[in-house]
Order: C-alpha cells, then sequence, then structure tokens
C-alpha cells in the first residue's frame, strides 16, 4: 500500500523557560541563614529541574503574583524532527490508493494510544513554589512585638494532568480536478480528495483557559499521466506555541514563537492573534503503483 503520513504538532520550545532554581538563585532571602528548609527546598528545585530536560515559565496570576510555574516540553525549535512532548498533536495515516474515493468511515486519523480520529496531547506539569515570611513576635505583655522574621520555601506540586484528547472535527471531499477530453458516456472518476481537520487543547489545570487551535486542509490529487500525486497542505494556528508540520517524519513547516517576541502564553497570542501557511509535497508513483491501484489506466479516464 502506499501511504502518506502527516502530522501537525504544537509544543512549548524549552529556550523559552529556565531550569526552575534559577528563578530563586537571586531571591536575597535564598540562603541557610535565613531560610529554615533551605537545603530540603533547594533540593527539591534541583531535581523538577532535570524534569525530562525541560525548563520552567512561570504562570501570571491575578495581582502579579507570579508563584506557580509550568513546564515546557522537552525540546527546542529545530529544523530536524526529533521525538518529543508536545502540547497537542494529529497525525494522519493515508492510503494513497484511496484518493479520489475516500469514505466517511476511512480511518485516516491515527492516536499514540490506539484510538482513531481522535488528537493527542502529551501530560502537563505544574509547581507552586516561593519563599513564605514567617514572622515571630514576642508577648509584652501588652502587646506583641515583630522581632526578626525567618523564610521557608513553599513547594507545591500537581498531579500531571494531560489535556482533553477530544475527537477531531473532519470532513472529507473526494472530487475531479483538472480538464479531460473523454467519449461520450465514458465515466471519468474523481482525482482529487481533500480532508480538513480542526483540533482544539486547552491547558488541563484551567477549567476555562484559553487553547491552543490550529486547522488544516489536505488536498490530495493523482495524476497518472504525469505520475505523481501532488499533496497541498493549508492551514492556521494560534501565535503561541510552537508548531511544525511533518510529511513522511521530515519537517516541511515551522514557527517558532520566539522570533515574533513571544515568552509566553497570553490571552492575545492564543485567542486572537493567528498565522496561515502552506506547503506542497510531491509523490512519484511507478508503474508498480499504478497498477497497484487495480485498474488499468484507462478505467482512471487519463
Amino acid at each position: 500500500m502506499l501511504s502518506l503520513r502527516i502530522t501537525f504538532q504544537a509544543y512549548i520550545p524549552k529556550s523559552l523557560g529556565k531550569p526552575l532554581i534559577e528563578y530563586f538563585n537571586n531571591h536575597k532571602h535564598f540562603n541557610p541563614k535565613d531560610m529554615i528548609n533551605y537545603d530540603e527546598f533547594k533540593r527539591k528545585l534541583q531535581t523538577k529541574s532535570k524534569l525530562g530536560s525541560s525548563t520552567w515559565i512561570p504562570e501570571p496570576l491575578i495581582g502579579g503574583i507570579r508563584d506557580t510555574f509550568f513546564a515546557t516540553d522537552n525540546t527546542d525549535f529545530h529544523n530536524h524532527h526529533t521525538e518529543h512532548d508536545k502540547r497537542l498533536q494529529i497525525t494522519a495515516n493515508i492510503d494513497l490508493s484511496k484518493i479520489g474515493k475516500f469514505g466517511v468511515f476511512d480511518t485516516v486519523f491515527t492516536h499514540n494510544h490506539g484510538k482513531f480520529n481522535h488528537q493527542h496531547s502529551d501530560e502537563s506539569h505544574q509547581v507552586q513554589v516561593y519563599i513564605q515570611k514567617l514572622s515571630n513576635y514576642v508577648d509584652t505583655g501588652t502587646t506583641f512585638i515583630e522581632t526578626s522574621a525567618v523564610y521557608k520555601g513553599i513547594f507545591n506540586e500537581e498531579m500531571p494532568r494531560r489535556s482533553e484528547e477530544y475527537p477531531l472535527k473532519t470532513s472529507v471531499i473526494n472530487k475531479l480536478s483538472g480538464t479531460f477530453f473523454h467519449q461520450m458516456g465514458t465515466r471519468v472518476e474523481n482525482n482529487t480528495t481533500i480532508i480538513k481537520v480542526a483540533a482544539s487543547a486547552g491547558y488541563p489545570f484551567i477549567w476555562n483557559s484559553t487553547h491552543i487551535d490550529f486547522e488544516l486542509e489536505i488536498e490530495l490529487i493523482k495524476d497518472i499521466s504525469s505520475k505523481k500525486i501532488t499533496v497541498n497542505i493549508k492551514g492556521s494556528h494560534d501565535d503561541f506555541p510552537a508548531y511544525e508540520l511533518l510529511i513522511n517524519g521530515l519537517v516541511k513547516y515551522n514557527y517558532n514563537p520566539a522570533r515574533h517576541g513571544y515568552s509566553g502564553p497570553t490571552p492575545y497570542n492564543l485567542g486572537m492573534a493567528s498565522r496561515d501557511f502552506s506547503a506542497t509535497e510531491w509523490i512519484s508513483l511507478s508503474d508498480h503503483d499504478i497498477k497497484g491501484n487495480g485498474k488499468n489506466n484507462e478505467n482512471f479516464g487519463w
């Protein structure tokens, strides 16, 4: 079977964050003299800084307090594909012999965990980390007087969570592309299939978070006369995070949010800003591939 594998995925590059302990190295109270649990707190920071080679980005909370952090994915922006974690992914495995005659029940999108026509997300990680002031008071008999304060490192870790892996929104259209001359009454079969898909995933630790969204349109055109298949892919995605399109394991499109001034997620780069993209791939057909369709050339009408 002549097949085509298309993957589109969103991920958070580790270069956008930094090791968790680096957010505290310059804190004036991060030292054994001021903190009652300095060694334990430092050990936890160092341990989480090594989580799958990922880094951490602070979550801006109400009032400007930034004591909650989320983990990036375990890769950076690149031009060559390597396996890595991702926030949202779709994978299409397309049987090219079905171009022009895909049915509504044909399986196109596969899933890492064995599901069909579902999106995929890896686990997300979140920690709440800060240094808390613990004041000491002396009872004078008439009032309480604050003496020198001590500090404690607070480290609360959430259990990893996975964004909902919803069924994909898809549609399939078969049609005839181009101009053909044939005898009256000859049936010319469809030579084109257009597959549309949309995916969306939210941050699993916030129930009403702004989602990562993207849409793809995959156009497959089979031309027996020139012995090739043209694959046109176009779509759109949010301005955050990073995105990459893979065709048969090779990167054909990538987007780096850092190049556009984004260091983390915001309501704007996830909810308002978006970018269009496109890519084209050509697949050559051998005589064996053509005969493998089970029909001779005349029956295709070319």
